[in-house]
């Protein structure tokens, strides 16, 4: 998404990574990659679990998450969500952007539903 940070920008999109590993491990691994967005540390995994992502054990990794994008609205409520079948197996930037404008043309002249909002985020729902 670094690549493309631009356009998320102008579409007014929040980028936020988690990550289901400790805070010295993250933050070496976020600083080192100076990131132009938000990164979470989910230390204990509750939120990958949540998100159904958790990968226990496979032939490529162990106690993490799979990569994963997800739209989530000002109202917490999922619009889109892409979980590779493997670690290097993410959606390209059209189909996010594809899977936004989806979202924002449902609404018609309502307010934007990934717009952000004041405070803080809500619970994520599945639709």
């Amino acid at each position: 998404m670094r690549d493309r940070i631009e356009e998320y920008e102008r579409r007014e999109i929040r980028i936020v990574a988690i990550y289901g590993q400790g805070f010295d491990v993250v933050k070496s691994f976020a600083d080192r990659e100076s990131f132009p967005f938000l990164v979470l540390v989910d230390a204990d995994r509750s939120v990958i679990r949540r998100y159904g992502v958790y990968v226990r054990i496979n032939y490529e990794s162990w106690n993490m998450a799979r990569p994963s994008t997800v739209l989530v609205d000002g109202e917490g409520i999922v619009r889109f969500i892409f979980v590779g079948r493997n670690q290097r197996d993410w959606p390209t930037h059209e189909t996010v952007f594809a899977a936004l404008d989806v979202a924002q043309s449902s609404y018609g002249n309502e307010r934007d539903p990934l717009e952000p909002r004041d405070g803080p985020p809500a619970e994520p729902k599945a639709t």
